[in-house]
């Protein structure tokens, strides 16, 4: 995985996002997926440019269907943009298809002038 993307599991979903003090990106698709890998650099570079502000995620749907199922996920790639409050997850903003890390910095921005 990634640098700095932190892999959610449908074990360890709890700790990882609904327990993080942070807002989180996750991206959702399959290891097989060659939109999703060539995603992957792109959630590298934001999780480093803004580590400590915003944690990034991954979570592989063929693997971790309850998450995949807890959010809705239906295609991918698909980037979701969570706000975590109080134990409490609430999705903010949704993308599907490969984007580039300047879109992803774009499309968190709003999220975390809020924080």
């Amino acid at each position: 995985m990634a640098e700095g993307v932190v892999v959610v599991t449908d074990a360890n979903y709890q700790q990882t996002v609904v327990a993080t003090p942070l807002p989180v990106l996750i991206g959702f698709g399959a290891r097989w997926s060659g939109a999703y890998q060539a995603l992957l650099p792109h959630l590298q570079v934001v999780a480093q440019k803004l580590a400590g502000r915003l944690r990034v995620a991954s979570v592989d749907c063929d693997a971790s269907w309850e998450v995949v199922k807890t959010w809705s996920v239906f295609s991918y790639p698909c980037l979701i943009l969570l706000h975590v409050a109080g134990g409490q997850v609430t999705e903010v903003a949704r993308l599907v298809g490969p984007r580039s890390a300047r879109e992803l910095l774009a499309f968190v921005a709003p999220v975390l002038e809020e924080v």
